[in-house]
């Protein structure tokens, strides 16, 4: 019997499950407040964007559903989705938890 088991047991509780956050959620959560604060963005500077929009959709085969996730994106930081270490936050890295039943030793 795990010890997550054991403590459900005891406490007479059910935890859930929660994984930890990927960078994706991340941006996702930091996008729905940006959506927000978007909406309170008064229209009198629709017209000085306006040209830059419709060239984007024009010139580079967007859709206005590809184009605004885009500009969503870049206004909260973001030109790409990266994977990161959960312990170090260091990029193109992963966290891994190992357990073997005997010492691991290192040359050291």
């Amino acid at each position: 019997m795990s010890n997550i088991s054991k403590l459900e047991r005891e406490a007479g509780v059910k935890f859930e499950h929660i994984s930890a956050p990927q960078p994706a959620d991340i941006a996702k959560a930091v996008g729905g407040d940006d959506v927000e604060v978007i909406i309170l963005v008064v229209d009198s500077v629709i017209p000085v964007f306006k040209s830059s929009a419709e060239e984007l959709l024009n010139n580079f085969g967007l859709t206005p559903v590809e184009l605004l996730p885009k500009a969503l994106a870049k206004s909260i930081g973001y030109t790409e989705i990266k994977h990161m270490s959960l312990l170090s936050f260091m990029e193109n890295n992963i966290t891994l938890h190992l357990e073997v039943g005997r010492p691991v030793y290192t040359p050291s």
